[in-house]
């Protein structure tokens, strides 16, 4: 199906299912179509309209829906919202941080635009630079590793990704992500798939998988859900503010 053209106030760009989930109770107005390059949802948040679309994980996913967002929508803002690793000791999960810049796996950092963070600055929320990276970084003893050489507080798949788009076509553009895990707790190996599983079927192929290697991965699986629900809902009242405020 082709992507269905219409001007949005505000782009934004989830990797998840679960992550668009964070406004899906406070839009009206909604339609949905998907296309290649994503799962599109149009709908509106009081007098803004918006264009969300799941692009699935990674930097890949991630440009080319982003492309298929500005070329369909030119909306006025382009958010890239989701779930993030904890860098810092300061995040615990739940905790909501925009990034200040995104040091990206190659080329130098990018640097997010000081007038828009100040513009669209809410309370509670952490400011600090993001870390790229190609997978999720499951172990404590990495993600430090990674805070140590990036400086950064959160890592994620997508948002340098988004950020490339949104320059090109000169779009402004945020970073605005919840915490799922801190950075002195391991996740275990075999969520892996579950997480970065994109569609239904997917997802039950990687739960049978996970349960049929390690039975007690079930316990593991329900935390790490019932934690993304409540990140996922902290991020869709931070959504709100930002988008309130365009």
């Amino acid at each position: 199906m082709s992507v269905v053209s219409a001007r949005a106030d505000v782009g934004l760009v989830f990797a998840l299912g679960l992550e668009q989930a964070s406004i899906e109770s406070t839009t009206t107005h909604v339609e949905r179509h998907e296309t290649p390059d994503g799962k599109f949802r149009l709908c509106r948040l009081g007098e803004r309209s918006l264009a969300a679309v799941v692009s699935g994980p990674g930097r890949g996913a991630a440009q080319r829906a982003t492309e298929t967002l500005i070329q369909a929508h030119r909306p006025r803002l382009v958010v890239s919202a989701g779930f993030a690793g904890g860098l810092s000791p300061d995040l615990k999960p739940a905790d909501v941080v925009m990034a200040r810049r995104i040091v990206r796996l190659a080329g130098p950092a990018v640097a997010l635009e000081p007038t828009m963070l100040e513009r669209f600055q809410v309370d509670g929320v952490a400011i600090g630079p993001f870390a790229e990276v190609e997978a999720i970084v499951a172990a404590a003893e990495a993600k430090r590793a990674w805070s140590e050489r990036t400086e950064a507080v959160a890592c994620d798949m997508e948002s340098a990704a988004v950020a490339e788009v949104c320059i090109a076509h000169a779009t402004p553009f945020l970073a605005i992500r919840a915490v799922t895990d801190a950075v002195d707790e391991d996740l275990p190996n075999d969520l892996a798939p579950l997480i970065e599983a994109r569609g239904t079927a997917r997802t039950l192929g990687a739960v049978v998988g996970s349960l049929w290697r390690r039975p007690a991965s079930l316990k593991d699986m329900w935390n790490l859900h019932e934690r993304a629900v409540v990140a996922a809902a902290a991020l869709g009242r931070v959504l709100v503010q930002i988008i309130e405020r365009l």
